[in-house]
């Protein structure tokens, strides 16, 4: 359905393009749409693997402004860490979910800047 949003993390790390490159084919692949929270959360329960490789992604990617996925014990914290402080979107039991949030918060947010930047 949309494999490679979910196998993203693998993916860029074996490309030889840089992350907006990767983002502008998916984008083309995708006509410009990105899945709904629900579509992402049906996926990812049904392929669980995926949240582990996201989790591993957001670790390796300590930037800030960013937005991160972490678990925390038994349950998996979404957030936003900005230059100055850390906000913590949620904090969830179902990680299918709170990979779910991730992704479409860290790549929806990403993919609409580069259409934004691309129609200019």
């Amino acid at each position: 359905m949309f494999s490679n949003i979910l196998s993203y993390p693998s993916l860029v790390a074996s490309s030889r393009l840089s992350e907006n490159e990767f983002c502008r084919t998916l984008l083309a692949e995708r006509n410009f749409r990105f899945p709904s929270l629900e579509e992402l959360i049906c996926a990812l329960q049904s392929e669980a693997g995926h949240v582990e490789d996201w989790l591993k992604y957001s670790e390796d990617r300590r930037m800030t402004p960013a937005f991160y996925l972490r678990k925390k014990g038994a349950s998996f914290e979404v957030g936003y860490r900005s230059k100055s402080e850390i906000e913590k979107v949620g904090v969830y039991d179902d990680a299918g979910f709170a990979c779910a949030l991730f992704i479409k918060l860290k790549l929806e947010h990403r993919f609409l800047i580069l259409s934004a930047h691309d129609e200019r």
